[in-house]
């Protein structure tokens, strides 16, 4: 496993932009991996900070989340 770690940063809350997909997921990036573009196929992981619409209530998921990369499909 390769951690991209290095030039790893921070989105700033001005510059966040919402992502909606096809199947209605909307998310939005507030940390930035460093290193290389990802390739059709590799696994991938992310912290998830989940927020219900109407509730309010934030949960994080423990431990990360792991998918592969598809650049066609949503994670």
């Amino acid at each position: 496993m390769r951690e991209a770690v290095e030039g790893t940063t921070a989105v700033a809350e001005a510059k966040r932009v919402e992502v909606a997909t096809e199947s209605g997921l909307r998310y939005v990036d507030i940390v930035v991996g460093g290193g290389d573009a990802p390739k059709n196929g590799y696994l991938l992981a992310a912290d998830v900070v989940a927020t219900v619409v109407g509730d309010g209530d934030e949960a994080r998921s423990h431990p990360s989340h792991w998918f592969p990369y598809d650049p066609v499909g949503d994670p």
